[in-house]
């Protein structure tokens, strides 16, 4: 297992051999506060809708 100061060193030299640094802003699901299960919320919301209808239709 690797020590703490090889995975710096390492990391050192991965950035320096790269020759940039990231810049980009982080990715949503990265960010305070954003809505990680977006998709799953909404796929769940369908289902339900889907349920009701066919709920009704059935009396």
């Amino acid at each position: 297992m690797p020590t703490p100061t090889g995975r710096a060193v390492r990391w050192r030299l991965l950035t320096a051999q790269s020759g940039r640094r990231l810049t980009a802003r982080p990715v949503e699901s990265e960010q305070p506060g954003a809505e990680i299960n977006y998709f799953q919320k909404q796929q769940c919301m369908r289902k339900q809708a889907f349920l009701k209808v066919k709920s009704n239709l059935a009396r």
